[in-house]
């Protein structure tokens, strides 16, 4: 993409020379263009008419709006830093704990919540309000919209798209995960926790072999497929609320996370919360107990392969 005006001038669209119908036609600005920029010299006309301005002088006319409590934080909050899109995953990634992509496979079991996901209007707001497909299958990623399972409107259990990660002020990436033993605590989930919980039907989770090294830092390994014990389906615990973006209300989701399992810590000292099928209406139910659920019934027989 043409990033100056030299660029674009020169670009295939508005090129000195366009080419239309096989016959060469003029540039349309092509003599302002071969004229140049102009050149004063330092005594001509247009400098003794329009002098350069010191920087005494420039401060001066952006002095007034330094007066406005907040002005300076505000411009500063609105600049965007530019980091190309592989750094950003990575960035991101860093600074996420654990459980930052899941794989959806199109299976009996789960064919029904990804196709009740899909056929709602609130699906096709999304796509087109937020600019982002619907994921059907495959991995999951933060941002992504995915199928999630939440009480309907009667407290019964339903299916909804939903965009992976909160959006918190002050922190530059999606928050997708959150603590189960402190979220309770946290301002940011406190009162999702008692009434907005969700599962996540996954196949699967991935995780990166976290290796502690001598001088106490840590190495990102190899990567596994980690999934519940005897089941096709791992049902990740999350929470969810409703965001704003120009006037468009949607559903957002967070994943839960708990200590590892003994057998899981050679890989990662945290899992997500995972839960038995049998629990998933107990759980989005928002007169129930999260903590006693998440204490007592946490899914922790896991398998794992190396991917």
């Amino acid at each position: 993409m043409p990033t100056s005006w030299n660029e674009i001038v020169r670009s295939e669209d508005i090129g000195h020379n366009r080419r239309r119908s096989g016959v060469e036609v003029e540039f349309r600005y092509q003599k302002v263009h071969d004229k140049g920029r102009p050149v004063h010299e330092p005594e001509d006309s247009f400098r003794i008419r329009h002098p350069s301005m010191n920087l005494v002088q420039r401060a001066k006319l952006f002095q007034p709006f330094d007066a406005l409590q907040g002005f300076a934080e505000r411009i500063r909050d609105s600049e965007v830093r530019y980091v190309p899109k592989g750094q950003q995953d990575e960035e991101r990634d860093r600074s996420i704990e654990v459980c930052t992509r899941y794989y959806v496979e199109l299976s009996p079991e789960l064919r029904p919540y990804i196709e009740a996901a899909s056929r709602s209007r609130l699906k096709e707001s999304m796509v087109t309000k937020l600019g982002r497909a619907f994921k059907f299958s495959g991995e999951i990623r933060p941002t992504d919209i995915a199928a999630v399972i939440a009480p309907g409107p009667g407290g019964e259990k339903s299916v909804y798209p939903m965009v992976w990660g909160y959006h918190v002020p002050g922190i530059d990436h999606p928050i997708v995960n959150a603590r189960s033993e402190s979220v309770g605590e946290k301002k940011t989930f406190s009162g999702d926790w008692r009434k907005h919980r969700c599962i996540i039907p996954a196949s699967y989770y991935f995780e990166w072999e976290h290796i502690r090294k001598p001088d106490g830092s840590k190495q990102t390994g190899s990567r596994y497929a980690i999934q519940t014990a005897g089941s096709n389906v791992t049902y990740l615990a999350g929470l969810y609320r409703i965001e704003e973006r120009e006037e468009f209300r949607y559903p957002v989701f967070t994943v839960l996370t708990r200590e590892a399992s003994e057998e899981l810590k050679r890989i990662h000292d945290r899992m997500p919360l995972i839960l038995p099928e049998e629990l998933i209406e107990s759980w989005i139910c928002p007169d129930s107990d999260p903590e006693s659920i998440a204490e007592d019934d946490a899914v922790t027989e896991m398998i794992c392969e190396p991917v």
